[in-house]
C-alpha cells in the first residue's frame, strides 16, 4: 500500500498506523508530497477500511498536518457499517 507514491514523497517508506473502529479494521498512512509549494495541499493520507469482506479506500490531501478536516474524516471511519441488502 503506497509504495507506488514513495518516489513523490518526502518519507522513504510507508508507516501503516491501525485506527479502531466500531465494525471492523481500518489502516491509515500519510506521505508528504515533496514537490508541494507551502499554500498546496502537501500531506497526502490513505484510509484502508475492512468490514466483513468489503474493503472500503478513503483518500485526501490536506495543508496542515493533523488538520481538523483529517480528524473528520476519521471520526467518519469509525462508524462506516457495511449494509447487505437483499434483491429479489
Amino acid at each position: 500500500m503506497g509504495q507506488s507514491l514513495l518516489g513523490g514523497a518526502e518519507e522513504k517508506e510507508v508507516s501503516l498506523m491501525e485506527i479502531k473502529i466500531d465494525h471492523g479494521t481500518a489502516y491509515t498512512f500519510r506521505l508528504t508530497d515533496k514537490t508541494a509549494k507551502p499554500e498546496q495541499r502537501k500531506y497526502i493520507t490513505q484510509l484502508i477500511v475492512g468490514i466483513d469482506g468489503a474493503v472500503i479506500f478513503m483518500n485526501f490531501s490536506s495543508v496542515e498536518k493533523d488538520s481538523d478536516e483529517e480528524k473528520k474524516v476519521f471520526e467518519i471511519a469509525k462508524t462506516i457499517q457495511l449494509v447487505k441488502v437483499n434483491r429479489t
